[in-house]
C-alpha cells in the first residue's frame, strides 16, 4: 500500500469515526455550513445557474420571491 493510499484510507476512516460521533441535528447542522460555506463566493447568477440545474426554474423563481 502506497503512502498516498494509506493517508487516504486513515482520512476515510477518520471522517467515519467524526460522522459515527453525531447526532442528527448535529449532522443536520453540518450538512447546512459545509453548504452555504461552498456557496459562499457566489453571486446571484452562480446561485441561479444552480438551482436551475438541479431542480427547475419554477424553484429558482419560489425562491426568489
Amino acid at each position: 500500500m502506497t503512502e498516498t493510499t494509506k493517508l487516504e484510507e486513515m482520512k476515510d476512516n477518520y471522517a467515519n469515526l467524526i460522522i459515527d460521533g453525531m447526532d442528527m441535528d448535529c449532522l443536520i447542522q453540518f450538512a447546512y455550513d459545509s453548504i452555504m460555506q461552498s456557496m459562499e463566493m457566489w453571486d446571484e447568477e452562480d446561485l441561479k445557474e444552480e438551482v436551475i440545474e438541479l431542480y427547475d426554474e419554477e424553484v429558482w423563481n419560489d425562491l426568489n420571491s
